[in-house]
């Protein structure tokens, strides 16, 4: 009885187990581009790191992915030389009460070079760093 009994509690376990879907597909990123895929909003188009400027200006889009839901906050991207210096940040208004990406655009009116972005979710007063990417302006 106690062999059944067993049994009957390690199948059942292994039942339960074998439903539970794994719902951790997100991750902690920063992804830039040159544009945003016109059948899929969620995606970036010409991602990479290397941009070219023009008459010094070159718009960059990004899309930033947290595991954490962002529940509507605003994403702060702050951008800074390779030293940590601050050059400047942004806010971007997150415009759905849930979900994990914000995808949007910057215009880099900088001098070229080499330099990170580190995105943030604004909770209140408080910003959490979610991830961040170097990237070069040419």
């Amino acid at each position: 009885m106690k062999k059944v009994f067993f049994l009957l509690i390690v199948s059942t376990i292994i039942s339960l187990t074998s439903c539970i879907e794994k719902t951790d597909t997100f991750s902690d990123q920063i992804s830039l581009g040159t544009g945003v895929n016109p059948t899929n909003y969620f995606e970036l188009t010409g991602e990479g790191t290397e941009f070219q400027s023009i008459n010094q200006s070159s718009i960059i889009y990004f899309r930033v992915e947290s595991k954490e839901d962002l529940a509507g906050n605003d994403i702060l991207l702050e951008f800074r030389t390779l030293n940590n210096g601050l050059i400047n940040s942004i806010t971007r208004q997150n415009p759905q009460d849930y979900g994990h990406i914000l995808v949007s655009y910057f215009d880099w009116q900088w001098m070229t070079g080499s330099y990170k972005v580190q995105a943030y979710i604004l909770k209140g007063l408080d910003k959490q760093l979610i991830a961040e990417q170097e990237f070069t302006i040419y």
